[in-house]
C-alpha cells in the first residue's frame, strides 16, 4: 500500500500542510478550504491508490528544515528537497520552470509564457500557477502581471508580498 505522509506545519505565512510519498514531497499547501478542495482534486487524479498517513517522513523532515531555513534568512542551509511533482505535462513544465527563477526575483506570466515556448499562454501559464501543489519551495509567488502587478496566491496577496519582501536582498 502507497502512503502519503501528512504534517501540519507553523510558518510565518500560517499553517501549512505538507504531504510526502515515500517518492518526495507531493504537496505543500496553504490550509484554506479552496486549497484542501483542490488538492483532494488532485489526490483523486494522481495519488488514486494511497493511504494517508499523519506521520513525517524524510521528504517532510527535509520540508521543514527547508522552510526554517527560508523564513531564518539562511538561504545557503536551505535543504534540496526532493519533489514528488504529478501534474499535466504543461503544469510540470511550469512548475519546473518556476524553479529556475532565483531567490528574490520575480517573472510575468507573459514572460514565463514565452521562455517555455507558449507566447500567448501567459494565462495558462497562471493556471498552472495555481494549481501548484507546492508552495514556497514550488515559487509561484514570484511570478507577477505584466505591469509588475501581484496578482493571485494561493496564501493570499498579503502573504505573496510578504514572501516578495522577504526575499529582498538574498543575494
Amino acid at each position: 500500500m502507497n502512503m502519503i505522509f501528512t504534517k501540519i506545519l507553523t510558518t510565518p505565512i500560517g499553517e501549512m500542510i505538507a504531504m510526502a510519498t515515500e517518492n518526495g514531497l507531493c504537496a505543500l499547501e496553504h490550509c484554506q478550504e479552496i486549497r484542501q478542495d483542490l488538492w483532494k482534486k488532485r489526490r483523486k487524479t494522481y495519488f488514486p491508490n494511497c493511504k494517508d498517513l499523519n506521520s513525517s517522513n524524510r521528504y517532510i523532515d527535509d520540508t521543514e528544515q527547508w522552510i526554517g531555513a527560508f523564513f531564518d534568512k539562511k538561504w545557503q542551509m536551505m535543504p534540496t528537497v526532493k519533489l514528488d511533482m504529478r501534474g499535466s505535462a504543461f503544469e510540470i513544465l511550469v512548475w519546473t520552470s518556476l524553479l529556475e527563477i532565483p531567490l528574490g526575483v520575480t517573472q510575468s506570466y507573459k514572460s514565463l509564457a514565452s521562455k517555455i515556448g507558449s507566447p500567448s499562454g501567459a494565462r495558462a501559464v497562471g493556471n498552472a500557477c495555481r494549481r501548484n501543489p507546492i508552495s514556497l519551495i514550488i515559487p509561484c509567488h514570484r511570478v507577477i502581471g505584466a505591469a509588475a502587478q501581484l496578482t493571485g496566491y494561493a496564501g493570499g496577496l498579503g502573504a505573496k508580498e510578504s514572501l516578495l519582501n522577504h526575499e529582498k536582498n538574498s543575494g
